[in-house]
């Protein structure tokens, strides 16, 4: 099964760049597997208001719902209800909901709610994404990432992970059960261990590495010979405080 969803998708993806600059508006597309529909060999050639596919399409956009038992290529933009079983690619731009049982890859811009079992790729996004595994924007993120293990993105404003949140620029939130690594953080970061980035006020966790916040080490003894060494770091408003202490009376 696996090696022949990877050959079908290698199809679907060659057969995506094989037409001209200019779409054909058409109403409905028909198909099993590319070239087998209703718009045959010129199915990329086309933008189409409603399509629906057995296995896999392949069209130059659409306009308002799109879906296929396996996947989806489309060449251009679209716009709507973009479903699959396993994977939906867009060559340009989305707009709407982008559902698929594996993942979505989106060129430039997801604008809406994009949605995998496993991760969503985009250039940039607008709107939320939610993944089982990953969200990796290569640009910024103007909404809501979830995913199960990580999500990047260079500008955000929320990122929540089970594990690790990687931004730039992050106005908001980053909530991850492990680690979170920015560089400025207009918002709060809270992690389950650690949070890095350059500058941060409101870093919740038990190890914050800010650069321009606190960090120091402290001693204290008090009268029953119970010694404790503290690492404090945090921005200049939180803080976290990781300890450990002994008791020296005989």
């Amino acid at each position: 099964m696996t090696r022949f969803t990877g050959f079908l998708l290698a199809i679907l993806l060659f057969a995506g760049t094989l037409s001209a600059q200019q779409f054909i508006r058409g109403n409905v597309h028909i198909g099993f597997l590319y070239p087998l529909s209703s718009n045959w060999i010129q199915a990329a050639d086309y933008s189409n208001a409603f399509s629906l596919h057995a296995l896999g399409g392949v069209s130059g956009g659409e306009r308002a719902f799109c879906a296929s038992g396996v996947t989806n290529v489309v060449r251009g933009s679209a716009t709507g209800l973009i479903a699959a079983g396993f994977s939906n690619h867009i060559l340009d731009r989305a707009e709407g909901v982008q559902a698929a049982g594996f993942m979505n890859t989106i060129s430039r811009e997801a604008a809406g709610f994009t949605a995998a079992g496993f991760m969503n790729l985009a250039g940039s996004g607008k709107g939320m994404q939610a993944a089982g595994f990953a969200n990796i924007n290569l640009r910024q993120m103007n909404g809501v990432q979830a995913a199960g293990f990580i999500n990047t993105a260079t500008e955000v404003h929320s990122q929540l992970a089970g594990f690790i949140n990687l931004g730039r620029n992050v106005r908001g939130t980053q909530f991850a059960g492990f680690i979170n690594i920015a560089k400025e953080v207009h918002g709060t970061q809270i992690a389950g261990f650690i949070n890095i980035a350059d500058s941060n006020d409101y870093p919740i966790g038990i190890i914050n590495i800010i650069r321009k916040g606190e960090k120091g080490l402290g001693i204290t003894v008090d009268e029953t010979s119970t010694t404790l060494l503290s690492f404090r770091s945090g921005g200049r408003v939180l803080y976290g405080i990781l300890g450990v202490g002994a008791n020296f009376r005989e």
